[in-house]
């Protein structure tokens, strides 16, 4: 059972809860009961009810299943840290060629139509798909408008407390940001010296790293380094720099806000137009970091 619970709650835009499971399922249901497409007006009330609740559970199990068979054949293309609006294009057609798939073996099971079995196919398809519009697109439109909202309220919670952290007076980390870091290339050569507290943020830009910092004059200055960024995070205070993407390590005493859409969390830093991007794993890691300061 936890297994199962794992796979409704994957946290990517198209599915990540039980509801998002029975929507689909509780709209095809509605539709062909109380509308009765396809010819389904001809039935009795009670004969169309029990149809109806068959095919909503069919809708249901159909997207729980594609879903996890995904999850457990193509776990890269599942990653939530890669999640792009073509791979929830694609999901969707998937889940809707799954739904398609139990229901023309559902009716073949039961025998509940002399149809050819090729004609009976395209059929089905046609029916499964005219009906499938509705309740996917309210699930889509759904997890966008929860997602967002889960988003919105993390990054009001997390600017909450950068505020709150910057009006209090940490002189204990101030006394341990004495020794400048030292960044060198991958020759050994060393290219930049700076105090903890000049450096805004690295960005990783293939072999090579952008150092964001502040020189003398409070000016906001780059310098290039051919190096990568996982040999620079040893060598970064801990207590002040924490690597919220793969190609991010950011000095948090410059984040001024935090702002969410229905996919990430962004950082804005001071003096800096760049909004950093927090990659999903890393968002609730950020939250502890900042609280933690």
């Amino acid at each position: 059972m936890s297994n199962l619970f794992k796979t409704l709650q994957s946290p990517h835009p198209f599915i990540f809860n039980v509801g998002s499971v029975l929507i689909p399922g509780f709209i095809a249901f509605v539709i062909m009961l109380v509308f009765a497409p396809f010819g389904f007006s001809i039935l009795e009330f009670a004969n169309r009810a029990i149809l109806s609740i068959m095919f909503g559970l069919i809708s249901s199990f159909g997207v729980l299943m594609v879903i996890g068979l995904l999850k457990w054949l193509a776990p890269q293309f599942m990653n939530e840290e890669r999640w792009t609006t073509g791979k929830e294009f694609i999901l969707i057609l998937t889940v809707v060629a799954g739904i398609c798939l139990l229901n023309f073996g559902v009716i073949l099971l039961l025998g509940m139509s002399d149809t050819p079995s090729l004609n009976l196919f395209k059929l089905v398809v046609l029916y499964t798909v005219g009906i499938s519009i509705i309740p996917v697109g309210t699930l889509i439109l759904f997890e966008q408008y929860s997602h967002q909202k889960k988003k919105l309220r993390q990054a009001k919670k997390l600017t909450e407390q950068l505020r709150k952290r910057t009006q209090e007076n940490n002189t204990e980390t101030e006394s341990t940001l004495i020794k400048p870091i030292i960044f060198e290339a991958e020759n050994g050569k060393p290219e930049l010296q700076l105090k903890p507290e000049e450096v805004l943020f690295l960005k990783s830009d293939g072999n090579y790293i952008e150092v964001y910092y502040r020189d003398e004059n409070e000016n906001t200055q780059k310098k290039l380094i051919r190096n990568r960024l996982k040999n620079y995070a040893p060598i970064l205070p801990s207590e002040l720099f924490f690597r919220c993407h793969k190609s991010f390590i950011i000095n948090t005493r410059y984040i001024i806000q935090v702002e969410g859409n229905a996919r990430n969390l962004e950082l804005i830093i001071r003096g800096v137009d760049l909004r950093i991007p927090v990659s999903r794993s890393k968002s609730d890691q950020l939250s502890d970091f900042i609280k933690s300061e």
